[in-house]
């Protein structure tokens, strides 16, 4: 897994470390490719995919339609799969035909005090 920040134009980045961000910074999303992936809430199936991306998102309060938008084509634009022609880092989501599954994840603006969330 890798994590991007947001780099959108219409948001200043943060020279703090993670760990010290206020709960204001920007979109955070960890991406993972995934053979397969799934969601249960309570036992309950509520989202599944085959090959592609599971995205954890963490969108803060201060984040409006710009920085939503930048995180879409920033993820869907990814290219992190090897193309037909065998060269590596060639397609995308869209290109390769694969699957996206987003997990709203707010635990990815919490800001750690000594040992205790």
């Amino acid at each position: 897994a890798f994590s991007l920040e947001s780099d959108c134009p219409t948001q200043q980045q943060p020279a703090a470390p993670p760990s010290l961000l206020p709960s204001t910074a920007p979109m955070r999303l960890v991406v993972q490719r995934v053979s397969s992936a799934s969601v249960h809430v309570e036992g309950e199936l509520v989202g599944q995919i085959g090959r592609g991306l599971l995205v954890l998102v963490g969108i803060a309060t201060a984040d409006g339609d710009a920085a939503i938008e930048w995180g879409v084509r920033k993820v869907v634009g990814l290219r992190l799969w090897e193309g037909s022609n065998g060269k590596a880092w060639a397609q995308g989501l869209k290109d390769a035909r694969l699957q996206l599954l987003l997990v709203s994840q707010f635990t990815l603006h919490a800001v750690l005090k000594g040992n205790k969330p």
